[in-house]
């Protein structure tokens, strides 16, 4: 059975044979050819209406659309303003030169063509949505959001408004908006693949993964040759834990989308996420090489080399995200995250970057009084909220459990505002410590702080400092009267709202670091941390070097840590012990670049290639069993090891620390003070190497302390979890009641 398209145009073309002179038959033929996007055609068919009728302004006007489909622009221009000639009040022949002009790059010009066919015909809903487009374009998405509003309202009927203004206001992260346009979208189209893949994202994007996984699987289903849907669901899949899967959506996305600079950033963050950090490099790097001016293949590329040790090559390409989007705040983040594992840059360029990022970011937030409704008893029961995207098997565990586990719930309502996007065992176990568990992912940092003053926290801690996802632009927008950072790492955010810095005696003694911070300083008296062993721990070994008779030193640590200081360090310890070797583990070393590179740098400093053992991370089963095969570990500089040198403890592995200058340079020595060994921290680098040399020559004495470093730790206020909590609540009552007198 003849196609309809077919039987139309056979039978205009036979119009056209009977009446030859006729510019409506000509023109209706054109209009034909034009629907089943026969352009060149219809461009012949307008062409001969004009030569009979040349002020036939709906044929000038539909000939530049044609020639707008065949990219040809600047005839597409010319006939347009031909059209306005024969017809000035044509919307449709505004809005045709709007749409030719934006393509040429003329975006102002093309804004007002727009406006005009407005004008003249006010609900005009092609032109409202054009208006939408350049305004998103221009990142001005409540202008976007007006704009398709318009056009919903003009044509309720059509699914584009409607899938335009849940773009606009997933640009003005108000999510749920978003997806209820989405949804009438898909109401009025179910296989509109584009609206399908939008809605996974604003899913993803809320921490719903297996919902946003459905959409986006729909999507590829219904445009299984889209390249934006394949990348979508990549992102998915690789949120939700399925790095493999996503890699290969990324795949196919550049198969049919070469040089997609979006779907190769997101291609480095899976393959990172598997530990091949030199796939992340390269995928990065060929991101730059599509899309050069894109910011955030500048910064996965410097993340991805931080991960691989190469920190004065990471900082430079982060800053340069910075560079080419001055208002990307997470960049900016990341790139004072990553300045701490710099030896190049001093305590006070590092401080002083951090007050760079605050008046470009946080500064102009939330200007003038806050003013807070709370309660100014002194002594009541308070309400303290931890902020954090880390209450899941992380780091932070192992220090924040025990606190949870052992708050005095009668004099502090706990509250966690959890920015985790897929939850796991220990998500559920932080979960049922404390009073009230918010899920903040997806919100924005308004949201979340709307959320803080109207659960009228007291206190606010905030648990990431500039680690990844941290939500310090909540903390800007000073939604608790009282606010403090802890345990992200121990360093300052910057923040003039940040009005405190938990710390201790030891990371900053009174008068050493007070003017590189923002926040003024409260100490524990004796730890920043207390530790929680990991689950399932093997026990203690014998001292291997007992029965091998060499020492094998360890440094189990993030590669970004193994700064060419570190490894002149370490050399000079293993210098000092002629026999020994030095076991490097650490994520990205499958990677052989990355193991060359490393005996490079040891052999510059005296250390052959046999005296070296590189290995991936692992899981925490190998990790810890591991420990139990090594003699003693040698800590990094100028960014101590934190929870790597608790778990080495705990296994019995004593470690050498070179006490620094910052507060991060100093966590070794605040948990071997603490741990009643102070004998193990050097205050320069010969004495680092004596100490090493002098445990490596003493099996005795290294095998009393490998025996006894568990007990000990258990013993010590390292792991006294209810002194401890004790003593963090005492702080929080001494910032409560400071506030209280401050506002009598």
């Amino acid at each position: 059975m003849p196609r309809a398209e077919s039987v139309t145009t056979d039978a205009l073309e036979k119009a056209v044979a009977l009446e030859p002179s006729s510019p409506l038959a000509h023109f209706a033929l054109g209009k034909a050819w034009h629907e089943r996007g026969e352009l060149s055609r219809a461009v012949s068919c307008y062409a001969n209406a004009i030569a009979l009728k040349p002020d036939f302004a709906a044929a000038h006007c539909n000939l530049g659309l044609a020639y707008f489909g065949l990219g040809r622009l600047q005839e597409s221009v010319a006939s347009c303003h031909r059209a306005l000639e024969i017809e000035p009040a044509s919307h449709v022949a505004h809005n045709s030169l709007g749409l030719a002009l934006q393509r040429m790059g003329r975006i102002d010009e093309a804004v007002a063509s727009y406006r005009r066919a407005i004008a003249e015909l006010p609900d005009y809903a092609e032109a409202h949505s054009n208006l939408g487009v350049i305004a998103g374009d221009r990142s001005q998405y409540a202008e976007a959001a007006a704009c398709f509003r318009k056009a919903v309202e003009a044509k309720p009927g059509s699914p584009e408004p409607h899938y335009n203004l849940g773009c606009a206001l997933v640009g003005l992260d108000r999510l749920e908006e978003a997806m209820a346009e989405l949804d009438a979208a898909l109401k009025l189209k179910p296989d509109y693949w584009q609206a399908c893949s939008m809605a996974g994202h604003v899913l993803q994007m809320r921490g719903q993964l297996a919902a946003a996984l459905e959409f986006c699987t729909r999507a590829v289903r219904f445009a299984p040759d889209a390249a934006e849907a394949r990348h979508r669901l990549g992102i998915v899949l690789r949120d939700i834990g399925r790095p493999q899967e996503a890699i290969a959506e990324f795949q196919r996305a550049l198969a049919l989308r070469p040089g997609f600079a979006e779907a190769l950033t997101d291609q480095a963050t899976a393959c990172a996420s598997l530990g091949d950090l030199e796939a992340a490099v390269v995928a990065c790097r060929m991101a730059i090489d599509a899309k050069p001016d894109y910011p955030v293949a500048h910064c996965g590329l410097g993340i991805a080399l931080a991960e691989l040790g190469r920190i004065d090559e990471a900082i430079p390409a982060i800053r340069k995200a910075i560079e080419l989007k001055p208002d990307y705040e997470a960049a900016h983040s990341a790139y004072l995250f990553h300045l701490n594992y710099s030896a190049s840059h001093d305590p006070q360029a590092v401080f002083d970057a951090h007050k760079r990022w605050a008046q470009s970011h946080a500064d102009g937030i939330a200007r003038g009084v806050h003013r807070f409704e709370n309660d100014r008893s002194a002594g009541r029961r308070l309400r303290i909220g931890y902020v954090s995207p880390d209450f899941r098997q992380h780091s932070v565990a192992f220090f924040l459990t025990p606190v949870l586990a052992h708050h005095d719930h009668g004099a502090f309502e706990v509250f966690c505002y959890s920015d985790v996007r897929r939850a796991d065992a220990v998500t559920e176990q932080l979960r049922g410590y404390a009073d009230c568990w918010r899920d903040v992912a997806g919100l924005s940092d308004e949201q979340v702080a709307a959320q803080v003053r109207e659960d009228r926290i007291d206190i606010l801690v905030d648990l990431a400092v500039h680690s990844g996802n941290n939500r310090l632009l909540v903390f800007a927008r000073k939604p608790a009267p009282v606010q403090a950072t802890w345990l992200g790492y121990a360093s300052t955010t910057g923040l003039a709202a940040m009005d405190y810095k938990i710390t201790d005696l030891h990371l900053d003694p009174p008068g050493m670091t007070e003017a590189r911070h923002s926040e003024k300083l409260l100490r524990l008296p004796d730890c920043y941390f207390c530790y929680t062993p990991p689950p399932g721990y093997p026990a203690v070994t014998d001292l291997p070097a007992a029965a091998r008779g060499s020492v094998i030193f360890c440094a189990f640590q993030n590669l970004a840590k193994v700064s060419p200081k570190a490894i002149g360090l370490w050399s000079q310890a293993m210098l000092a012990v002629p026999d020994s070797r030095l076991v490097l583990k650490a994520r990205g070393l499958s990677s052989e670049a990355t193991r060359q590179r490393l005996r490079e740098a040891f052999g510059a400093c005296g250390i052959g290639a046999t005296r070296l053992q590189f290995e991936d991370w692992g899981d925490m089963t190998q990790y810890l069993t591991r420990l139990g095969e090594v003699d003693i570990a040698l800590d990094t500089v100028p960014f101590n090891g934190g929870t790597t040198t608790f778990h080495a403890l705990w296994m019995g592995v004593p470690t050498v620390t070179l006490m620094g200058q910052s507060a991060l340079g100093r966590m070794g020595m605040s948990i071997l003070y603490n741990l009643g060994l102070p004998e193990l921290v050097a205050q320069t680098p010969n004495a680092y190497a004596d100490i090493a040399r002098c445990l490596a020559s003493d099996p005795k004495r290294l095998s009393e302390l490998r025996s006894g470093l568990r007990e000990r730790m258990t013993r010590s206020p390292l792991m006294d979890a209810p002194r401890f909590t004790l003593n963090l609540e005492s702080l929080y009552r001494r910032m409560w009641y400071r506030w209280c007198r401050q506002r009598a």
